[in-house]
């Protein structure tokens, strides 16, 4: 299902990110600590909730670019660990998600955002690969008020 890239067999591990469809409606869960420690009063927990599910309910799309982005969110945290601990990951879009999901029985509620291969560097790595200058990726208008 990975369309039989060495590194997925290679790897010390191989892990399946995945983000949840429906991660909205654990939002009540998530935040009753915050809640319970006065970190957050009653107001401010049922308006975000309402907010919540007002952005995420009935609209497949956002719930789907949501889940996409907290997958990508706990990869790369996921692959800063994994760099912190003298290991080296690769990411990896190439692969067949329905496949992956039949074969480890994912829910559907989860959609496969990426899998990333773990472990130590094999002889003969490629080196870094090159990227672009943060100025050629990231621009800053500091005229515009995005609160508006």
């Amino acid at each position: 299902v990975a369309y039989n890239q060495p590194k997925v067999a290679d790897a010390a591990v191989t892990f399946i990110i995945c983000g949840d469809l429906k991660g909205f409606e654990k939002l009540p869960e998530a935040f009753a600590p915050m809640l319970k420690a006065g970190a957050m009063d009653q107001k401010s927990f049922d308006g975000l909730l309402g907010m919540a599910n007002g952005m995420y309910t009935g609209n497949e799309q956002f719930q789907r670019d949501e889940a996409i982005r907290s997958g990508a969110f706990a990869a790369m945290n996921l692959m800063t660990a994994a760099q912190a601990m003298g290991l080296v990951s690769a990411p990896m879009i190439g692969f067949d998600p329905a496949g992956v999901r039949k074969e480890f029985n994912i829910p559907e509620n989860y959609v496969p955002v990426m899998i990333i291969a773990v472990g130590y560097a094999a002889p003969g790595n490629w080196p870094k690969k090159p990227r672009f200058s943060v100025d050629q990726v990231l621009s800053f208008d500091k005229a515009k008020n995005w609160n508006e």
